[in-house]
């Protein structure tokens, strides 16, 4: 099959390579089946390199790093998307748990998640997640491609955390919370979305970490921490009335004491729900602080309002200001003009969008809703739309019907809740806060771009109309002035031009004359000389061609010599003399072709070579004992016939000087052994195999006649061929005689 996979046809090639691979699949892999297509990595054909990558898992042994450097250098390597998918399956099941556990392996298909196609990233998350479980190499892998510069990798390294991060979330917490801090947005989103990948949503530890380590705190110390003697809240906005909240840790102690003890189940559950109204209390606590913002907010919002209508008297004025100190390209009136502006509300304007694009940026224009602030302190659900007394009041009737031992769930379940809450708070609003901050300077950009397109197509429009208006101007102007120039020119030309024209008139003819008259005779005689050169270089001309011809001829008959002694087939070589043969235009050579035998063309028109007279002696004499044989076999004996005719060939002697009994009347058998004799003679004794084929052709009757005819006709085919081969090689000869 081997041979198969240098084909040149990209089918054999696949068909072979598939074939390597059943072989490889047979034995259970070897290394000699993976030499044998690492060869094929770089085919031309996608199709035999994708035959490629889908026969690695299967030819490969149980564990070969070979197989998984051949399957990771198609995924990197190939330009084509299909070849890329089928190695990094191969690569998933070459690093499977039973198979081989490469480092190389993660890293490259980590490069893999910048790809510029997606169905090369998706693939590779999907690898990354099926070779890196749990494993360390992964995890650094995915934390290191976080920091990358291409937002799709990032975001793709983060999805990949949901699978290499099992079973160990304490390496993952570790690499990522570094990254919390980084300056970069990108990157902080990025590592938002790994964590809640690899947690979960479930896992408070890694989860409080996470928000320590935005907030700047020590977030080893809270991951660690499994009771919380007092939870308080981080730093929260700095809004009239927000108080933190402390809960003591007297009371999940004087829970737990409740809990030990089976008789006080009254007291556990009146301290229980005591518990869940310093609960409820807090929700309550950040409600009123979420309302307050919104509060605070929807006032800004209205002060704006009132002064952007107080402020629409002035609008021509700050209007004229601000469009005077644009044109002055003055900091300080701009600063005036766009206070000014502001005022009066004429935001709307491309002056004042471009005035304040260039002083300071877009702030923000509306604060937080008490939904976002809910939802970003992460109250419970039941809580949402709740004052104090009222969330007090659903939290007892919700735990009349409880026992003690689901009291204490729902106390930890709030502690949970409060403090995931409070610790998440800080990090969530201060993330909101940078999110709309850059959604804000996003707005400004987009504002400035609004802005300077409108004052420069407003701009583009007046200057367009003050020019067209010049250069109809200039036009009107431009063609007056050359008309005139035209004119005057046209004028001074034509006297000046019919004046020049009479006097070159005059010597043109003079000249003329006196030239005829001194050229004369030398113009006869260059004319005859000119002629007799010409008739030279004529006959010198078809002699050269006539040479080409011949020399094309020369060179087609020794290109049908070579075929023939080379062994292959000469249809093409053939094709090529009689095209020659025509452009020499010589009749004797094209009748020789024309009247060559069809059995003769048809030798070189077969895929096999053209048989040469030694070939022929050598046919023949492996035949001569055969039609020795089917001389003595006895027409229409069967094979009791062969057996006598074997028989009697092994005591017969086939030579041409052997004694032949003096028979009175000839037989057949007798006459096709003498002509067997006398061409064994002229195969042994190097003689001439035509007259060998002329007495074989001559004598042979029978049965020895029809096992003889296929060399008979094979044989005169060729030596007719021979001969007119040697009679156009001697006609050539004669004509490049006469070109001597």
């Amino acid at each position: 099959v081997a041979p198969q996979l240098k084909h040149q046809h990209w089918s054999v090639r696949r068909k072979a390579c598939e074939a390597v691979s059943a072989i490889g699949q047979v034995v259970g892999g070897h290394a000699k089946v993976l030499a044998v297509l690492k060869g094929l990595l770089h085919d031309p054909d996608e199709t035999v390199r994708l035959a490629v990558a889908a026969a690695l898992p299967g030819a490969a042994p149980q564990k070969s790093k070979e197989a998984v450097k051949m399957a990771i250098r198609m995924a990197r390597d190939d330009k084509d998307v299909e070849v890329c998918l089928c190695a990094l399956a191969a690569i998933e099941q070459l690093c499977s748990k039973e198979r081989s556990h490469t480092r190389e392996a993660v890293k490259e298909v980590g490069k893999l998640f910048g790809n510029k196609h997606e169905e090369v990233r998706l693939a590779a998350l999907h690898t990354m997640m099926s070779i890196g479980e749990g494993r360390r190499t992964a995890i650094d892998v995915c934390a290191q491609i976080l920091k990358h510069d291409n937002h799709e990798a990032r975001m793709i390294a983060a999805q990949a955390f949901k699978g290499v991060a099992v079973g160990r979330s304490d390496r993952a917490t570790k690499k990522t919370r570094k990254l919390l801090r980084s300056t970069d947005p990108g990157i902080r989103e990025a590592t938002m979305h790994a964590v809640t990948a690899f947690s979960g949503g479930q896992d408070p530890a890694v989860l409080a970490a996470a928000a320590a380590a935005v907030a700047r705190k020590d977030a080893p110390e809270i991951a660690k921490r499994k009771v919380l003697p007092e939870v308080s809240a981080p730093r929260a906005p700095e809004v009239e009335g927000f108080q933190p909240l402390v809960i003591p840790a007297k009371k999940p102690v004087a829970l737990e004491v409740a809990a030990r003890d089976v008789v006080a189940e009254e007291a556990a559950a009146a301290a229980a729900a005591e518990a869940a109204s310093v609960i409820a209390a807090a929700a309550a606590a950040a409600q009123v602080a979420a309302q307050e913002a919104a509060a605070a907010a929807s006032h800004v919002l209205q002060g704006v309002e009132a002064e952007r209508v107080a402020g629409i008297e002035q609008r021509e004025g700050a209007l004229l200001a601000l469009r005077s100190a644009l044109e002055g390209q003055d900091a300080a009136a701009i600063s005036d003009a766009l206070s000014k502006a502001r005022k009066a509300c004429i935001s709307a304007t491309s002056e004042f969008q471009l005035a304040e694009s260039l002083s300071v940026s877009a702030r923000l224009s509306e604060g937080f809703a008490e939904a976002s602030l809910e939802k970003l302190m992460q109250l419970p659900s039941e809580f949402n739309g709740l004052n104090e007394d009222q969330a007090e009041a659903s939290e007892r009737a919700r735990n009349a019907n409880l026992g003690r031992g689901e009291l204490e769930a729902r106390v930890l379940e709030l502690t949970r809740h409060l403090a995931h809450g409070r610790l998440h708070a800080q990090a969530r609003l201060d993330q909101a806060l940078l999110t709309q901050l850059e959604a804000a300077d996003a707005t400004s950009l987009r504002a400035l771009g609004r802005a300077l397109e409108k004052a420069g197509a407003e701009r583009d429009q007046v200057a367009n109309e003050e020019y067209a208006a010049l250069e109809v101007t200039l036009r009107e102007r431009q063609e007056a002035e050359v008309g005139k120039a035209i004119a005057d020119a046209q004028a001074a030309a034509a006297a000046k031009l019919e004046d020049d024209r009479q006097k070159l008139l005059a010597a043109a003819s003079q000249a003329a004359l006196e030239a005829q008259a001194d050229r004369l005779a030398e113009v006869v005689s260059l004319s005859s000389g000119l002629a007799a050169l010409e008739e030279v270089l004529m006959q010198d001309e078809a002699v050269v061609q006539r040479a080409h011809a011949y020399n094309s001829l020369s060179a087609s008959l020794l290109s049908l010599e070579d075929a023939i002694l080379a062994g292959r087939g000469a249809c093409t070589e053939l094709e090529a003399l009689r095209q020659a043969s025509a452009e020499v235009n010589d009749a004797f050579v094209a009748n020789l072709l024309s009247t060559l035998p069809a059995d003769s063309a048809d030798l070189c028109r077969r895929a096999g070579s053209v048989p040469t007279e030694p070939l022929l002696r050598q046919r023949l004499s492996s035949q001569l004992s055969d039609l020795a044989t089917a001389a003595f076999v006895p027409a229409g004996s069967g094979l009791l016939g062969e057996v006598i005719g074997k028989v009697f060939r092994q005591l017969y002697i086939l030579d041409r000087d052997s004694v032949v009994l003096d028979i009175p009347q000839e037989t057949e058998a007798s006459r096709n052994l003498a002509a067997l004799g006398s061409a064994a003679g002229a195969v042994a004794g190097g003689g001439e195999l035509r007259e060998a084929l002329d007495r074989l052709e001559g004598s042979l009757r029978g049965t020895c006649r029809e096992r003889a005819s296929t060399w008979l006709e094979e044989a005169r085919a060729a030596l007719q061929l021979r001969q007119t081969l040697e009679a156009v090689k001697a006609r050539v000869q004669c004509l490049n005689a006469t070109l001597l």
